[in-house]
């Protein structure tokens, strides 16, 4: 093997991506898209049945995820046990473990064994056909199901004989027909959320009540566009409004407070427009925006952890623009996108973010062809690059110091072609140089003085536990000797047969017992 043969290593550090107002936490992403087998990158709905599938709802197809395979589902012209329509807006298991499927052009309930699906006959008032935009399902406590429609209103539903039942308030504008949202908290309150605001609906009486009561609260969320709907640990309600933020409720005095009047953080502040709403096993609210990425929000100390598309970084969200944010039974977070597929989270993710060399970014790394990497007492990490010449990174602060070869100057680098790097216990930095030599230097002094070696053709350096320095070059072993500040070559044993003489020295390794390992070829 030759130098120009060495193979490359692209940088990667597992790191996180944690903005200014985040404590030390994982939040790396795994993305799925359509090049992954998912049926479309715009996703609306996710379920996760009791099976353990991740159904996915998209603006074209329904998937069902096993952990690394998609199956897709569409409308199928022949076919009436397929999906009469490819926009999925709504998925739910009930209690019996039937999964039923809302879309564009009606609702359908999906059977297992046979793999295929049963269109249901939408809701009609009158005799006449209403909307058949499917936007909510729910099933609460007693077993009754619920359903909103996108501007046909709020409906029961019969499980067993297949009919709707409309419920609207009297005197409600066109908005308030437009379902978006359905949650049943844990004092069996079943809320529905509006493009006219927020209702509480009596399941027992069949009456509505508009929350909250303009009149009686004060509050500026009369009119709001509710878009989701949470509860927290403590029984309290968060909101999602579209044009308004976000609101807390709190059961106990009935009052809603705005979030972003109560937090004057910039990242709320600017979260206008709150599409989707989750809250992870450590109650923290996941907040899922429009297009400023995804708030995690901590309300007992009012941390923010903010999660926005970086661009080239495989482990942040992959879109700013949230559409839904839904936790599986493992406490994982699966966010949809609006354009950009899923991004998933697990503690148990290993997805690397990316370091790039950055033409805009002179004062990051070098080169993206990195070499060797080794690692100082101090946690900071010395990164050689061929061509772009030593890195040293700190980690704590993301810095960079850089040292790189200067024409004609004896007191830098010998070549900004780095093959390996070695700290020793004396503190000295050794760089091995493709087809030049070797430069040590001494980082701690202010006027750092570099020596260079010219050796030709090096290949690997290693200080063993006597703190010796091992050379391996094209031409055999070698040894620094400090005395003379050379390095002598390690006499061949000529009782060894010449086919066995160790030549080019590529590898260099000490075991526990002390005993010298050396590679060659």
């Amino acid at each position: 093997m030759t130098p120009s043969c060495w193979p490359w290593i692209i940088l990667t550090i597992l790191t996180c991506y944690l903005p200014v107002y985040a404590q030390n936490d994982n939040l790396r992403f795994q993305h799925f898209v359509p090049e992954d087998g998912l049926s479309n990158s715009s996703v609306k709905c996710i379920q996760q049945d009791h099976q353990g599938f991740i159904w996915i709802g998209t603006a074209n197809g329904l998937n069902r995820f096993d952990g690394h395979h998609f199956i897709k589902y569409k409308h199928q012209k022949n076919n009436t046990f397929s999906l009469t329509d490819n926009s999925i807006n709504a998925l739910y298991e009930d209690q019996q473990e039937r999964l039923w499927v809302g879309t564009d052009i009606g609702l359908h309930l999906y059977d297992r064994v046979l793999d295929q699906f049963t269109r249901i006959p939408g809701p009609r008032i009158n005799d006449k056909p209403v909307s058949r935009i499917i936007s909510a399902i729910l099933e609460d406590q007693d077993g009754n199901f619920w359903l909103g429609t996108d501007g046909g209103g709020f409906y029961g539903f019969n499980s067993k004989t297949m009919e709707f039942t409309p419920y609207r308030k009297e005197g409600q504008h066109h908005g308030q027909n437009s379902v978006h949202c359905l949650y049943q908290d844990s004092q069996d309150r079943l809320w529905v959320g509006t493009f006219g605001g927020l209702f509480q609906f009596d399941i027992y009486s069949r009456e509505f009540v508009h929350y909250p009561n303009h009149e009686l609260l004060g509050s500026d969320m009369n009119e709001d566009y509710v878009w989701d709907i949470t509860e927290a640990s403590d029984g309290s309600l968060w909101i999602g409004t579209i044009g308004n933020g976000l609101y807390l409720f709190q059961p106990q005095d009935n009052s809603f407070t705005h979030i972003q009047k109560l937090i004057p953080d910039a990242g709320l502040a600017n979260a206008k427009n709150i599409q989707s709403l989750g809250i992870d096993d450590r109650s923290r609210i996941w907040i899922g925006t429009g297009t400023k990425g995804v708030l995690v929000f901590d309300h007992p100390s009012q941390e923010i952890i903010k999660c926005v598309n970086i661009p080239f970084d495989n482990s942040s969200i992959s879109s700013n623009e949230i559409q839904v944010i839904y936790k599986d039974s493992a406490e994982d977070i699966w966010i949809g996108t609006r354009s950009q597929g899923i991004s998933h989270w697990s503690r148990r993710n290993t997805a690397f973010r990316h370091i790039k060399h950055s033409a805009f970014q002179p004062k990051g790394l070098t080169s993206n062809m990195v070499t060797s990497f080794f690692k100082r007492g101090s946690g900071e990490i010395w990164i050689g690059t061929f061509g772009g010449g030593l890195n040293l990174y700190d980690p704590s602060n993301n810095h960079y110091k850089h040292y790189r070869n200067e024409l004609n100057n004896t007191n830098s680098l010998g070549s900004d072609f780095i093959l390996s790097v070695l700290e020793d216990s004396k503190g000295h930095v050794w760089t091995l140089h493709s087809k030049w030599g070797v430069t040590r230097f001494d980082p701690r002094v202010s006027s750092t003085a570099f020596r260079q070696y010219r050796i030709r053709y090096v290949l690997s350096i290693f200080e063993d536990s006597k703190d010796r320095i091992w050379l391996g070059a094209g031409f055999g072993l070698s040894q620094y000797d400090a005395h003379s500040d050379t390095f002598i070559l390690c006499q061949k044993d000529t009782t060894i047969a010449s086919s066995q003489i160790m030549t080019s020295v590529v590898a260099i390794y000490e075991d526990i017992n002390k005993k010298m390992w050396f590679g060659s070829y």
